[in-house]
Order: structure tokens, then sequence, then C-alpha cells
């Protein structure tokens, strides 16, 4: 009889602690459900709100250096990403090219280009699906997602995506290793 009432009380203590603990806030449990984010929190409209790059740069030239490309120049403020209910999305993305003009040695922002397609998450990986000249494109991203904000990082290879640079400007070393959005209100 002692060893069931001894489990009984080991089970009345556990149960007990666990309503003791303090209910998670909005952002606490938004991070704790990452491992399986729900397709809802998503919908709407997201606005780049940090690029983040590996190294500081001073774009704008005001003898300031920041890691925030968005602080540095203009060039991203349209970029946005819209998640509809259908699993549809539209999005506006930007370049900085340093490789433009007839010389390939003049600075141009290439903005303003949208793509759709459809998207879905899988627990905490994000996967769009763009179908361009009939060949369909796949990506996938780790997205982190906490309140209004999300974000991912950005690899070598993608980086040029956001930066286009012939290897001898004063962005040349320049990665865009991080993308944050934010919900629009």
């Amino acid at each position: 009889m002692r060893p069931v009432f001894a489990i009984s009380l080991i089970i009345i203590f556990l149960l007990s602690c666990d309503e003791m603990a303090p209910p998670l806030g909005e952002d606490e449990l938004l991070m704790s459900q990452n491992a399986n984010i729900q397709p809802r929190l998503l919908y709407g409209s997201w606005q780049i709100s940090a690029m983040q790059a590996n190294i500081p740069v001073d774009l704008d030239g005001d003898g300031s250096s920041n890691t925030n490309l968005l602080l540095e120049t203009d060039c991203y403020d349209d970029m946005r990403i819209d998640f509809f209910e259908n699993n549809g999305f539209f999005s506006i993305n930007a370049q900085m090219d340093f490789a433009a003009g007839p010389g390939d040695d003049e600075f141009a922002c290439l903005n303003n280009r949208e793509d759709s397609g459809t998207w879905e998450i899988n627990r905490d990986e994000l996967f769009l699906y763009i179908v361009i000249g009939n060949i369909l494109y796949t990506d996938s991203k780790t997205i982190k997602l906490s309140g209004n904000r999300f974000s991912f990082e950005v690899t070598k290879e993608e980086s040029e995506i956001y930066v286009n640079d012939p290897g001898n400007t004063l962005v040349s070393d320049i990665q865009i290793v991080e993308l944050e959005y934010s919900r629009v209100e």
C-alpha cells in the first residue's frame, strides 16, 4: 500500500507545481510554439523592418555605419510580403546594384520586383512556391516568429539577391545575414 501512496503524492506534487507556474505572455507563448507555427499567425501584410549585414557600412555618407541596411538606404523601404488565407502570397523585393550602367560601375536601386505564388508552413519551416517561365521554384526558410515580427537567416548566395556587387566597391565584403519583417497594422 505504501508504494501506491508514494506514487500518488509524487503525481499530486507534479500537478500542483504545473498549476503554480505563471501563465506565458503572448511573445513567450509564440516562441514556445515556434516549433509548430500555425498558418493563421502569418496571415496578412508584413513590411521589411530590418536587413542585417555581417559588417557595418556607411551607404548614405553621413559618417555613421550600421549593420541594419534600412538605416543606410531607402532602397529596400517598399519590400513586403502578404500571406493570404488561400495559401497564396505576394511580395515586393529590391536589390542594390553596384554594377549598373553602361560601364557596370554605377549604383542603381532595383526595387518593386513583384513575386507571387503559394506558401505553406510546416512546423517552423516556411515554403514559398513560385512559377517562372513554366518552372517551379521552391524556397524554404526556417523562421523565428515573435509577436508581430518574424525573421530568417540569409545565406551568402541569397545575399546576392539583395546586393549585386562586382567586387570593387565599399560593399564588396558585405553579406546580408538576416531579414526581419513586421506585421503591418
